[in-house]
């Protein structure tokens, strides 16, 4: 056990130490917020009282607000109960820096991922990390405090690799697999989407649809005119119902705030 772990560790010490070092940058950015005192977060909600965060945005209309408005935050919802179960382990204080922390940095580690999977170098792939992690866009967002916009944004990625995976792209669009092997990554991809779209709600919903409309049709397009793919009425048909499952459950997920907002 302890020689497959040390193996494991040698094989892999590249990787460790970028993402060690996307760690380490992420404290450097943020050591002002590990300071004691209370931390606030812009127009982002304030996991002050997990409880209360809870209670709170699991309404349609926030009634701790004036005399009671939309709440906007219920689309966010899947957001406020994680981070409100952090708030039930740490205190307040350490709960909301690691929301602002881990919300904000996500993006590191996500691409890295990414690209090392597409490029499968590690050079090209913690460069991707590094800039789409930290780039003016993610200040501005950061100093504004729409953590959440940055925890969409930090799942781009995330969604990119499953959608990948569900529709044959890591396999060249060269094999046909049974729809039930994609099970999986196309439930992971509809999640991760929902949460991404949750974000900006019906606007991020649109565009989320929008780019992965884009995509799909841009494979189809590769795949028509390709020499080199065979069977390729098969694989359309597989990536077309790959990515009508994706945006159905995607959809589904996320009636939970469509409706109540559709209607008010």
């Amino acid at each position: 056990m302890i020689n497959t772990i040390k193996t494991r560790l040698i094989n892999n010490y590249p990787i460790i130490l970028i993402l060690g070092f996307y760690t380490i940058l992420s404290l450097f950015i943020f050591r002002g917020i590990l300071q004691p005192g209370f931390v606030g977060n812009g127009d982002n909600i304030l996991i002050e009282y997990p409880d209360l965060a809870l209670y709170r945005y699991s309404y349609i209309i926030d009634f701790y607000e004036h005399a009671g408005k939309l709440n906007v935050e219920l689309a966010r919802y899947p957001m406020i109960i994680f981070f409100s179960f952090i708030g039930t382990i740490f205190s307040p204080g350490i709960s909301n820096r690691l929301f602002i922390i881990l919300g904000s940095t996500i993006g590191f580690y996500t691409m890295f991922f990414f690209t090392k999977k597409i490029l499968k170098n590690n050079i090209p792939a913690f460069l991707a990390g590094l800039f789409f992690g930290i780039n003016s866009w993610v200040i501005s967002r950061i100093l504004a405090g729409h953590i959440s916009l940055l925890i969409a944004y930090g799942l781009i990625p995330l969604f990119l690799i499953f959608l990948f995976e569900a529709v044959g792209f890591y396999d060249g669009f060269t094999s046909i697999s049974k729809l039930r092997t994609k099970i999986k990554p196309i439930i992971l991809s509809a999640i991760t989407l929902a949460i991404i779209s949750s974000a900006v709600m019906f606007d991020g919903l649109i565009i989320t649809m929008l780019i992965t409309f884009i995509l799909i049709i841009s494979w189809i397009v590769y795949i028509i005119i390709s020499d080199t793919i065979n069977l390729k009425k098969q694989i359309i048909t597989h990536i077309i119902v790959s990515a009508a499952l994706i945006i159905t459950i995607t959809i589904l997920l996320s009636l939970y705030w469509i409706i109540p907002m559709g209607i008010y």
